[in-house]
């Protein structure tokens, strides 16, 4: 099973001095992944670090596991290993994007509760982050 990177983390960055940081999160079909995906890291890092005195140090796009995505999508719906490789596509050229395959690799569906729990436990033990809160973002489709 891939594993989830660290590789664009900034956790040691002089300039995030005395600011909470942020590991921005984003879970969903991604079915597929488009530029607004995209776009709404850089939207949510620009609020938090600007009216919230966050530093984000790092984003993770997480497409979610099939059983999923079949069941909402049918035949539209592509595997998961064309939905991770598009976002890995998608993430390549993003300073802090990185794609996380955990929660789709999994024998069953994880909610995003789940799957932020879980990243949030990660950095804190693999990444050694545990001054990082995992912010969960998403876009209207998900807001009720």
């Amino acid at each position: 099973m891939k594993q989830t990177p660290t590789h664009k983390l900034r956790l040691h960055d002089d300039g995030d001095a005395g600011k909470r940081k942020a590991v921005l999160l984003c879970t969903g079909s991604l079915n597929p992944v488009h530029t607004q995906h995209v776009k709404i890291f850089d939207i949510a890092k620009e609020v938090l670090e600007r009216d919230h005195g966050f530093a984000v140090v790092g984003c993770y796009i997480s497409p979610s596991h099939e059983s999923y995505v079949n069941a909402k999508l049918g035949k539209e719906a592509y595997s998961f290993q064309s939905r991770f490789e598009m976002c890995e596509i998608a993430a390549a050229d993003h300073p802090l994007l990185m794609v996380d395959p955990w929660e789709g690799c999994q024998p069953h569906f994880e909610d995003f509760p789940e799957v932020a729990e879980r990243l949030q436990d990660f950095l804190r033990t693999d990444a050694h982050a545990s001054d990082v809160e995992v912010v969960y973002v998403c876009g209207v489709d998900h807001v009720e």
